[in-house]
């Protein structure tokens, strides 16, 4: 029994060096200041570009066309619109214009071939 007792003895004497140990330990790691985080990786400008490019592109074209489309809509529809209305203030004045020019010909048509009108 007392081999045992010795045993026991000695088990718990080791025992409670460990735990001593791992107390010291845990007391260190507890007081030691955090580790700054570890820096990333830098990747060469070229790098990025070249893998961002080519999704950035097709984005932009994929937002920016149907802008441009509905642009283009709207300004044909404009040039449309101030096409007839420079049509018409035009057509007005030309054709008046073009009435006149007409019965001066008609006059001096009659004045040729007979002489009938009043002379100038």
């Amino acid at each position: 029994m007392q081999q045992r007792l010795q045993a026991y003895a000695d088990a718990r004497e080791k025992d409670l060096k460990e735990i001593g140990a791992l107390n010291a330990a845990l007391s260190a790691h507890i007081t030691r200041p955090p580790s700054p985080p570890a820096s990333p990786r830098t990747l060469p400008p070229e790098y990025i570009l070249q893998v961002i490019e080519e999704p950035l592109l097709e984005s932009v074209r994929s937002n920016i066309e149907p802008l441009i489309h509905q642009l283009r809509g709207s300004i044909q529809d404009m040039l449309c619109t101030q096409n007839a209305e420079m049509y018409d203030t035009l057509w007005g004045k030309l054709s008046l214009t073009l009435r006149m020019v007409e019965a001066i010909s008609a006059r001096i048509s009659q004045r040729e071939a007979g002489g009938s009108g009043p002379a100038p």
